[in-house]
C-alpha cells in the first residue's frame, strides 16, 4: 500500500509540477491539489476491483483537465493548451526516461519501484527546467513544428509495438494512455494552428496601424490648413455685396461660394470614425487616390463604432477590395466627362442594430449571371486571376455572418453597380 501511494503520489506531483509549468506559474500546494492527489490514489486503489479501469482512467483524466480549468486558468483554451502538453510531455519523458536508463537498473522484483524512480527523475528535471529553457526550445521546435510532430506519432506507435512486442498483448491502461496522449498531441496541434492564425491577424493589424496611422496624420494636417483658410473664405463672403449688381446676383454668388467651400471641405467629414483614426487615414488615402484619377467621390459616413461589428483590418481589406475594384472599372471605361466618374461610399448604422457599407460605381447593367460570376476565385472580367479579391471577401463576410447583396442600383438618374454589406453585432 505504501509503495503503490509513493508511486501514484509521485506521477501525480510529476503531472502537477509539469502543467504548472507549461502554464508559466510557480508551483504551490493547494487544496484542489491535495484533494485531487487523494481521489486519484483512491481510483487506482479500486481500478481493476470495484471500478472499470477504462472508466478509472477517464475518471482521472477528467479529474486533471477540471484541476487545470480551477487552478491554472480562467480561460478554457489556455486550460486546453495546459492539459494538452501535458498528454503530450509526460508520456514522452516517461518513455525516454526509461529507455535511456533502464540497461543501468538493477533487477527488483516489485516493478513499481521502477514508476517511483521514474517519477523522482521527472519531478528533478521539471525543478531543474528553467523558462528560459523553455522558450528556447518552444522556439526550436515552431521552427521544425513538422518534424516534431512526426517524431512524437511515430515514438508513441513504437512504444506501443515494443510493448506488444515483448508481453504479446498491450493492457488497457496503455491502450488509454496512448489514444489520450496522442488525443492531447492533436489538441495542441490545433492550439498551435489556432495561436498561429492569431499572430498572423495581429501582425496584419500592426501593419494596418503603421501604414494609416501616418495618413491619418496627413489629414488631420491638412483639415487645420483649412481650418487656417476659414477667415479668408469669411471675408470673401462679406465682400460679396461690394462686387455685384443686385441682391439676386448676391444670392447667387453666395450659393456658388458656399456650396464651393463644403465641398472642398467634405473630408472633415471623415473625423466622425474618431474610434478609429486607421480607417480614418485608410479611407483618406483612397479619396485622395480617386481624385488623383479625376474620380469623384461621394460619401456618407455616420459616427459609429465599426469595432463592435468587425475587426478593423477586416474592415480595411473589405473597403480595400470594393473601392480599388470600382476605380478599375471607371478607368477601364475612359469615360471622356469626369462628372460621370463617380464612386459612393457610404458607412452607416442600419436598423440602429448593425452597419452598413455600401460602395457603388457608375457602369453599365449588368445581368444576375455576371454579378455571380464576380465572386468566383481566379475569374474576373479585368482578366486571368484577378477575381482573388471578391472571392477572400466573400470569406470574410461569412466569418463575421454578414449579408451581401450586389445588385444595379439607380442613383442621381444613373445606373451604378453596388455593393452593400450588412454587418450585424459581434
Amino acid at each position: 500500500m505504501i509503495v503503490t501511494f509513493i508511486e501514484v503520489f509521485l506521477e501525480y506531483l510529476g503531472i502537477v509540477m509539469f502543467m504548472y509549468k507549461a502554464a508559466g506559474k510557480k508551483f504551490t500546494v493547494s487544496k484542489e491539489f491535495l484533494i485531487t492527489a487523494f481521489a486519484e490514489y483512491i481510483v487506482v486503489i479500486l481500478s481493476g476491483r470495484y471500478i472499470d479501469n477504462r472508466l478509472g482512467m477517464i475518471f482521472l483524466y477528467v479529474m486533471l483537465f477540471l484541476f487545470a480549468k480551477i487552478r491554472l486558468s480562467n480561460n478554457w483554451k489556455t486550460a486546453v493548451r495546459v492539459f494538452g502538453t501535458m498528454l503530450i510531455g509526460i508520456p514522452v519523458m516517461e518513455i525516454l526516461i526509461y529507455y535511456l536508463l533502464k540497461d543501468f537498473m538493477i533487477e527488483l522484483e516489485d516493478y513499481r519501484w521502477y514508476g517511483i524512480f521514474v517519477n523522482c527523475i521527472i519531478c528533478a528535471l521539471i525543478l531543474l527546467w528553467k523558462e528560459k529553457y523553455i522558450y528556447k526550445l518552444g522556439t526550436k521546435i515552431t521552427r521544425f513544428k513538422e518534424i516534431f510532430l512526426v517524431i512524437l506519432f511515430v515514438l508513441f506507435f513504437f512504444e506501443l509495438l515494443l510493448l506488444y512486442k515483448k508481453d504479446g498483448y498491450i493492457t488497457t491502461q496503455v491502450q488509454i494512455q496512448a489514444l489520450v496522449s496522442v488525443g492531447g498531441l492533436v489538441l495542441v496541434m490545433v492550439l498551435w494552428m489556432s495561436s498561429e492564425m492569431e499572430k498572423e491577424e495581429k501582425q496584419e493589424e500592426l501593419k494596418m496601424y503603421e501604414l494609416y496611422t501616418k495618413t491619418f496624420e496627413d489629414l488631420i494636417t491638412a483639415i487645420r490648413i483649412k481650418q487656417h483658410e476659414f477667415n479668408n473664405h469669411i471675408n470673401a463672403i462679406k465682400c460679396l455685396p461690394y462686387t455685384v449688381q443686385s441682391a439676386k446676383e448676391l444670392i447667387a454668388e453666395q450659393n456658388r461660394y458656399c456650396d464651393a467651400v463644403l465641398e472642398d471641405t467634405e473630408i472633415v467629414k471623415l473625423l466622425k470614425l474618431e474610434s478609429s483614426p486607421v480607417l480614418c487615414g485608410f479611407l483618406y488615402s483612397k479619396l485622395i487616390f480617386a481624385q488623383s484619377l479625376d474620380i469623384n467621390v461621394t460619401y456618407e459616413v455616420d459616427p459609429i463604432h465599426v469595432e463592435r461589428y468587425i475587426t478593423i483590418h477586416h474592415f480595411i481589406e473589405i473597403i480595400g477590395v470594393l473601392f480599388d475594384n470600382a476605380v478599375e472599372a471607371l478607368v477601364k471605361d475612359g469615360r471622356a466627362d469626369s462628372s460621370c466618374n463617380e464612386i459612393i461610399l457610404k458607412l452607416s448604422s442600419y436598423k440602429d442594430t448593425k452597419l452598413l457599407l455600401e460602395i457603388a460605381n457608375i457602369s453599365r447593367i449588368y445581368t444576375n449571371e455576371e454579378i455571380e460570376e464576380f465572386f468566383v476565385t481566379g475569374k474576373s472580367s479585368k482578366g486571368d486571376n484577378r477575381g482573388i479579391g471578391l472571392s477572400r471577401m466573400k470569406l470574410l463576410i461569412q466569418k463575421y455572418k454578414a449579408e451581401l447583396y450586389a445588385a444595379n442600383q439607380q442613383y442621381y438618374g444613373e445606373n451604378y453597380l453596388s455593393f452593400r454589406i450588412i454587418f450585424p453585432l459581434k
